[in-house]
C-alpha cells in the first residue's frame, strides 16, 4: 500500500524484525509510559530507555499499523475468529503438546478488556474486567499454566441440548480423558448429567452447583429449615449413584457436587472472624473435605491471570484480534516461564540452566526480551546526542521559503522562521547575530568552532 502511495520507502518485515517488535512489546510491558513516543523520546527523563535499541520509531509505528497474522486467502467467511484464527489454533496445539498437566486441573472463564464493536463483545458486571473479549480455559491447579482455552464468540448452532456449561468443559478437556484426572469447575459449568458423563470417560469432578439444576436432589431443596435451625459448619449429604451432593452451612448455605469425595463429615476445619460481646475473635469451623478441596484447586485459572496481568503486553486498539494477538503473547511468555521453571527443577545437573534461588518471572521476561532482540550481555543502551548523526560536516544552503528552527522549537518551544538549512539533514536553523543555531546543533560539545562554510 505504502509502495502505491509512494509515501516511504517500504521493505518487507522478516522473521528477526518481527521477534524484535514482540520483544519491543514486552519491554513496554515492564516500563509503563503514558503513551509509545516517549520511549524514543530525547528528553532527560525518557532519552535512557531502550525501545531505540530495538528498531526506530517509525518502524515501530509502520509495523504497529499493518500487522497482519491472517492469510485473506484461507479466511472462512462464517468464521468470526478469521483475523487470528491461525494463531489461536497454533497456540493451542502448542500449548497441549509441551505440558502434562498435574492430576487437578480446573475450568474457568477469563475476560480480555476491549471495548471495540465486534458482535462478541460480553459484559459481565462481577468481574474486574467487565468489557471484553470471554474466553474459556483449561488450566493446571498447581502451576497456573494454561493448557488449552478458546475464545467464546457467541450461540452456536451446533451446540447439545446439555447447554453450554456442558459442551464448554467436553469440548476443552476431550484430551485429557481417560486418564484418571480431576476438574474444579464453578457453578457456570456444573450439571449432574456432565458429572455422570464424566465418570464414563474416568474423569473425576467437584464444583458448586445451583439447587434449581436438573438432577439435584429433592431432599436437599428445602434449604429454609436448615438455614435456621443448623450450626455454622453443619452439613448434610445426599448420594445418587456414584455422584454425592454435599451442603454446608458457613454465612450462607453452600451446595457441591463431587464424583472424588466421600459424602461424610471429617475433622478438617476453618477459620471464622465473628463478633461477640461487641469484639471481633476468631473461631474454627467445621469443614467438609470437598470444600477444603475446592478452595484449594479451583484457583488454576486465576492463578494464570494473575500472572498474565502483571506484565501483560495488551496495547489500546478497537481491534479485537490484536488485543487477542497481544493476550496470546502473554499466554505463550507465561506458560514458557512454567515449562522453564519445570524443566530446570528436572535438570538441576546442567551448568546452563542455574539461576538465582529467587528466580522470578520478571528475571526471565528480561532474559527472554535480549533473546528475542538478540542483545549481547554488555550491549550499552544508546543514548541521544543533540547533534544529527548523519551529518559529519556542516553543508549550509538557502531555502526559496523560511521555515520554523528545530532547534528553537524543540528547546525553547518557540517559532523562529529561517530560511538556512543543513543539506545533509534536511532541517532548518537560525543563522544571524543572535542566534546561530545551525552550529549549536551539528558541533561536537566543549568545540569552539563556530564557523559555517559556504555562508557569508
Amino acid at each position: 500500500k505504502q509502495l502505491q502511495q509512494g509515501t516511504q520507502n517500504h521493505h518487507m518485515v522478516h522473521e528477526e524484525e518481527l521477534l524484535k517488535f514482540v520483544g519491543l512489546l514486552m519491554y513496554m510491558s515492564l516500563v509503563q509510559a503514558p503513551n509509545a513516543e516517549l520511549y524514543w523520546s530525547s528528553k532527560q527523563l525518557f532519552h535512557g530507555l531502550w525501545a531505540r535499541a530495538f528498531m526506530p520509531i517509525n518502524r515501530y509505528k509502520i509495523i504497529q499499523a499493518f500487522l497482519k497474522i491472517s492469510n485473506p486467502e484461507t479466511e472462512r467467511a462464517d468464521d468470526k475468529l478469521k483475523k487470528v484464527r491461525f494463531v489461536h489454533d497454533f497456540l493451542r496445539m502448542k500449548c497441549m503438546k509441551f505440558w502434562q498437566p498435574h492430576e487437578c486441573i480446573s475450568v474457568d472463564e477469563r475476560m480480555v478488556k476491549n471495548k471495540g464493536r465486534y458482535g462478541f463483545r460480553q459484559y459481565i458486571k462481577d468481574k474486574p474486567t467487565k468489557w471484553g473479549m470471554k474466553l474459556w480455559v483449561v488450566a493446571d491447579s498447581i502451576t497456573g499454566y494454561t493448557y488449552n482455552f478458546d475464545v467464546y464468540t457467541g450461540k452456536d448452532a451446533a451446540r447439545s441440548t446439555q447447554g453450554l456449561g456442558y459442551d464448554v468443559v467436553y469440548k476443552l478437556c476431550r484430551s485429557i480423558f481417560q486418564q484418571g484426572y480431576r476438574i474444579f469447575m464453578d457453578n457456570f459449568y456444573t450439571s449432574f448429567h456432565l458429572f455422570v458423563d464424566l465418570l464414563k470417560v474416568k474423569t473425576l469432578a467437584c464444583g458448586i452447583i445451583l439447587a434449581n439444576r436438573k438432577g439435584f436432589p429433592q431432599e436437599l431443596k428445602n434449604t429454609k429449615l436448615f438455614n435456621r435451625n443448623a450450626n455454622r459448619g453443619k452439613m448434610r449429604w445426599v448420594r445418587k449413584g456414584n455422584v454425592g451432593f454435599v451442603q454446608w452451612k458457613d454465612n450462607k448455605i453452600v451446595n457441591l457436587i463431587s464424583t472424588m469425595h466421600k459424602s461424610v463429615s471429617s475433622n478438617t476445619f476453618c477459620t471464622r472472624r465473628t463478633k461477640s460481646d461487641g469484639k471481633f475473635r476468631n473461631i474454627l469451623v467445621r469443614q467438609p473435605i470437598v470444600i477444603k478441596d475446592y478452595n484449594k484447586y479451583m484457583g488454576g485459572v486465576d492463578r494464570s491471570d494473575q500472572m498474565i496481568g502483571k506484565y501483560n503486553v495488551l496495547r489500546k486498539t478497537s481491534k479485537y484480534w490484536k488485543t487477542l494477538f497481544y493476550h496470546f503473547i502473554d499466554i505463550a511468555r507465561v506458560n514458557s516461564f512454567i515449562l522453564f521453571q519445570e524443566y530446570r527443577r528436572q535438570h538441576q545437573d546442567i551448568p546452563e540452566l542455574v539461576r538465582p534461588k529467587r528466580y522470578s518471572q520478571l528475571d526471565f521476561t528480561i532474559e527472554l526480551i535480549k533473546e528475542l532482540a538478540n542483545f549481547d550481555k554488555d550491549i550499552q543502551v544508546p543514548l541521544l546526542d543533540n547533534r544529527s548523526k548523519k551529518c559529519s560536516q556542516i553543508v549550509p544552503g538557502l531555502r526559496k521559503n523560511s521555515k520554523n528552527c528545530v532547534r528553537c522549537y524543540r528547546i525553547r518551544k518557540v517559532e523562529k522562521k529561517s530560511k538556512v538549512f543543513c543539506q545533509i539533514c534536511k532541517k532548518s536553523f537560525c543563522f544571524n547575530q543572535i542566534r546561530n543555531c545551525l552550529v549549536d546543533e551539528h558541533s561536537v560539545p566543549g568545540s569552539d568552532e563556530r564557523s559555517v562554510p559556504g555562508l557569508p
